[in-house]
């Protein structure tokens, strides 16, 4: 099992490096690639746990992934890591330091859930209106759900707006349930 210790630890000395030599945007942007590219590719996970492949081999590996994607100190950060032996950790130390630096800057994140991909018009409102209610920079996440048949659910900092079509069926449901077993007493 990880230590999500090591995570806080490596994401908090790349976070103090990149500020102090102003990079901070720049690696996040990198730390997002790198965290979402690991995530997404089973094959990339396995190969960074297995005990068989070399360390060496892992670090060209991923110098071939990343290379020319993202910026030396980010690209050193990742040598560090898989000379430590943590490259198993990269996705969630990359997460990590993405978060410290949504609380530093005061990003907020919101997760909607529609039926179908928003398009860009529905997805501006949303967070133009978010921005305005939370007075904050907000990080849009998007995710389709064909179940919930219509409409979407919003979450952002632990509350949940449920506007999607299942949900007012299953309300009305309740409701017209309610009614008729009254009705029968």
């Amino acid at each position: 099992m990880e230590d999500s210790r090591i995570h806080k630890r490596y994401a908090l000395a790349l976070y103090q490096l990149a500020g102090e030599l102003n990079q901070l945007d720049r690696v996040y942007d990198d730390m997002r690639l790198i965290a979402q590219t690991c995530l997404d590719s089973k094959e990339l996970m396995r190969l960074l746990a297995s005990p068989v492949i070399r360390d060496t081999k892992k670090g060209k590996i991923l110098a071939e992934i990343f290379g020319g994607k993202i910026n030396e100190l980010s690209q050193r950060f990742i040598d560090q890591v898989v000379m430590q032996n943590r490259e198993v950790s990269l996705p969630s130390i990359a997460l990590e330091f993405t978060q410290l630096v949504k609380d530093f800057k005061g990003i907020k994140t919101a997760i909607v859930t529609s039926a179908q991909p928003l398009d860009a018009e529905t997805r501006a409102k949303i967070i133009a209106k978010l921005k305005k209610q939370t007075g904050s920079e907000v990080e849009l996440v998007e995710k389709t759900d064909p179940e919930i048949l219509g409409g979407f659910t919003l979450s952002l900092e632990g509350q949940l707006f449920d506007a999607s079509v299942k949900n007012t069926m299953h309300r009305l449901r309740k409701e017209f349930n309610e009614k008729t077993n009254k009705s029968e007493i």
